[in-house]
């Protein structure tokens, strides 16, 4: 149709970009279609906005990482004098080489620095303690990656960091994101998608691995996301504990348990079972006094955990075919109290309004209505169903 013929002037018959591309089609097909058909942007202010200070802390984790793989250290045996010493310098270079370089012209940037400097010096020391606590080892940052689902869609991006524990012929692998603001790792938001950057990270990660090692399997462990914020919002100087809690990672955990014990050391019980009663403060995993798992663990075994890979690669190839076959709607999703108009910069092109309701052409598309068991059951459903099902 004609909407198909536009939409191959605008993209061509191949779809390329990143995953949040795909996520932001999953929101609203409207501003999907603003921001890549016709390239939309915001005017650039220059101000040092909150954004931008998740840029500057995001490349500050990242040169400091790079710094510890270049030197004879590794997160499990750098001195804290050293460690805290990095910390400071690589919040230094980050502000030096952000693109906004009159950051440090004034009184309040030079606070916000000092500020950073402090949060980077905390968050180091927390993430280092982390990673000791387990047996994984992070071996990459901000990995480049290449993947193509099906003909005609190529999606790019980079994997904050990649962690990895090795066994014999096993290789565990776990994804992890960094990600300042408030992103919390929700299966409905998988199901929807607009979600899906930590398991398209995982699915090219283990696609990577079993490459590099035939012969050996490739164990999904978890996908994460890392908040790293001031952990210090109250006025009060919180207590290192209060740190180390408020930056546990948030995500699904492999409810293999020897799976859990090689995350966190603390959890690991007599004879390969987990210690009972016990909250892990690094992952979204607990124990209740059976040490079996409790219910507020957000956990799933191996094959859930590539059903879902296989469920979200299924979603980005239809709504990548529903994209090039010209969609625009005006189709902003409402979940609960979230909306895709929440953050969105063309809210004053579109004048989308749910107030005036549908005769005026202004429909929320409402998402909540499935139960997370429902969510679940479709995300996770295992191969043998779908096999019957056929």
């Amino acid at each position: 149709g004609r909407s198909g013929e536009a939409a191959m002037l605008l993209y061509g018959s191949e779809l390329g970009g990143s995953v949040t591309r795909l996520e932001r089609y999953a929101g609203c097909a409207f501003a999907h279609f603003l921001a890549y058909g016709l390239s939309l942007e915001e005017r650039k202010e220059y101000k040092l906005a909150v954004p931008d200070i998740g840029n500057i802390f995001h490349n500050a984790i990242d040169y400091f990482s790079k710094k510890l793989d270049e030197s004879p250290y590794g997160w499990h045996d750098i001195p804290d004098d050293i460690r805290d010493l990095w910390a400071v310098e690589s919040v230094r270079q980050a502000v030096e080489e952000y693109e906004n370089t009159f950051i440090k012209s004034t009184k309040r940037s030079e606070y916000m620095i000092k500020r950073m400097e402090r949060i980077a010096v905390r968050t180091l020391w927390a993430l280092c303690n982390q990673i000791r606590q387990g047996a994984f080892e992070p071996m990459g940052y901000e990995m480049p990656f290449y993947q193509i689902p099906e003909t005609g869609l190529t999606l790019k991006g980079r994997i904050d960091r990649l962690d990895l524990y090795e066994d014999g012929d096993r290789v565990y692998v776990r994804v992890v994101d960094y990600k300042s603001g408030s992103t919390y790792f929700d299966l409905s938001s998988v199901y929807y998608g607009l979600q899906q950057q930590l398991a398209v990270y995982l699915r090219a990660a283990m696609d990577y691995l079993s490459r590099k090692n035939p012969g050996k399997e490739i164990v999904p462990a978890g996908i994460f996301y890392y908040h790293i914020d001031d952990p210090i919002v109250a006025k009060s100087e919180q207590s290192q504990e209060e740190i180390y809690k408020s930056l546990k990672m948030d995500g699904l955990v492999n409810a293999d348990k020897s799976v859990i014990a090689l995350m966190d050391k603390k959890l690991a019980g007599p004879d390969g079972r987990l210690a009972p009663s016990c909250k892990s403060d690094i992952i979204p995993v607990e124990t209740n006094k059976e040490g079996e798992l409790g219910k507020r663990s957000q956990v799933a075994d191996s094959n859930q955990i590539k059903a879902m890979l296989d469920y979200v690669k299924d979603k980005l190839k239809q709504d990548s075919r529903q994209i090039l076959d010209g969609d625009t709607r005006l189709n902003p999703y409402r979940m609960g109290e979230q909306s895709s108009c929440d953050y969105c910069e063309f809210r004053t092109v579109c004048g989308f309004d749910g107030r005036l309701g549908r005769d005026r052409g202004y429909e929320w598309r409402n998402l909540a209505k499935k139960s997370l068991e429902e969510i679940k059951a479709e995300i996770f459903k295992s191969g043998t169903e779908e096999n019957e099902a056929e």
